[in-house]
Formats: structure tokens, C-alpha cells, sequence
């Protein structure tokens, strides 16, 4: 999976389920192993699978109600909403 900045994305695992995920990341980003270093760690599934979360913090939601709607049905429908 590539799941760049600002994005949500997920990885089908069955729930319970365990796996090895490497982690590959650009020179800017930290997810937990230190600026611009990857790693690999043991991961869950769940009811959603696993997923990546790459929106940042804090969320940065369009003023537009339109937008901001779209954006959020963007992301539910990522996450197998209808």
C-alpha cells in the first residue's frame, strides 16, 4: 500500500489475525521510528483490517460545508462505509 500524506487507507487482515508490516517512509515523516526512518513491527487485524491514517494532525477540514462533506464521505467510504 502506498498511503501518502493526507490520505486513508487499509490493508485487508481477517480480525485477530497477526502479520509482519514494513514500513517505508520519505525523509520528512515520522511514525514512530524517528524522522525519515522506517521499521518493520507485528500487527492486528480488526474489524476495518489495519488501517493507515496519514491525514496528520491536527485534521485540517475544508471551511466549505460542501467540501467538507465530500471529503468525510471520501473518507467513510475508504473505510467500507456506504
Amino acid at each position: 500500500i502506498y498511503a501518502k500524506l493526507g490520505s486513508i487507507e487499509t490493508l485487508r487482515l481477517s480480525n485477530r489475525a497477526t502479520g509482519k508490516l514494513t514500513i517505508q517512509v520519505s525523509r520528512r515523516v515520522d511514525v514512530g521510528f524517528g524522522t525519515g526512518r522506517g521499521g518493520t513491527i507485528t500487527v492486528s487485524g480488526g474489524a476495518l483490517g489495519v488501517v493507515f491514517d496519514g491525514r496528520g494532525r491536527p485534521l485540517n477540514l475544508p471551511t466549505d460545508p460542501v467540501r467538507r462533506r465530500e471529503l468525510i464521505k471520501k473518507w467513510n467510504w475508504t473505510l467500507g462505509g456506504g
